[in-house]
């Protein structure tokens, strides 16, 4: 049964975790580099630039993610700020196209109202977690499998959310992510873990995980997403890439 996703109203904190079919090894490599990460991380940052969602912090292992996630509440944005996330987000040859059609608008009696629809497309894909989750997975399967000339589904399901309360549950949740290199034997602490950021100071993107008042009390630590009806402890189903030989990658 198929349970509907948790989400926040306004601004909300995510933990977001797929994996490949079959527990197939995609981020695995053999060198310090992995060029199936690189393209993943490449295309992850597009869809942040477009989406306004921010990847707070990340860890890929090699047959699956795990992405903190930030979605600001949602805003609207001028024309002039639309085109450039949709250039962020799908290149300069695809916003040359759009202004043309926009200018073709503006010459219209309804201009103003033609552009608008022409653009709530793409204010739609905006803020929404599902969206981003989707076009980046696909994307990066669509991308894998030219590359290896192969077909079929690349993904083993939809994605799992958690929700989280902001401030401590965000750094814990960091820290669990960036950890399980360690755990799976990948590398030594020294490398996979952030040590600053973990022991409370402020790294990059982690500037404000709550957006509340600093001193007042800390909330539970977590919400169980109904999206995927498990907590924030390790799912097993995901633990099982030691020794395989996997690429991490962190802030």
């Amino acid at each position: 049964m198929r349970f509907p996703r948790v989400k926040a109203q306004g601004q909300g904190f995510y933990h977001c975790i797929s994996g490949f079919v079959d527990g197939l090894s995609v981020f695995g490599a053999s060198d310090a580099r992995c060029l199936e990460a690189e393209e993943f991380i490449s295309l992850m940052r597009r869809r942040e630039a477009f989406s306004g969602i921010q990847v707070l912090d990340y860890v890929l292992m090699n047959n699956h993610f795990h992405l903190v996630c930030k979605v600001p509440e949602r805003k609207l944005l001028t024309q002039s700020e639309m085109l450039e996330r949709i250039e962020a987000g799908d290149g300069l040859e695809h916003v040359r196209l759009l202004r043309k059609q926009l200018a073709r608008c503006a010459e219209q009696p309804d201009g103003i109202e033609q552009s608008e629809r022409l653009l709530a497309s793409y204010r739609r894909r905006m803020y929404d977690l599902s969206i981003f989750n989707k076009e980046l997975k696909g994307g990066y399967a669509q991308s894998y499998n030219r590359r290896h000339r192969r077909y079929g589904v690349l993904w083993a399901d939809r994605f799992k959310s958690v929700l989280l309360e902001g401030g401590r549950a965000v750094r814990a949740i960091a820290a669990y992510i960036e950890l399980n290199p360690v755990r799976a034997g990948l590398c030594e602490e020294s490398q996979g873990i952030s040590l600053l950021r973990l022991c409370g100071s402020d790294g990059p993107g982690f500037g404000d995980c709550s957006g509340r008042d600093p001193d007042a009390p800390e909330p539970a630590a977590n919400r169980e997403s109904r999206g995927d009806r498990k907590s924030v402890s390790p799912a097993p189903e995901f633990e099982r890439c030691g020794g395989q030989g996997g690429q991490s990658a962190g802030r």
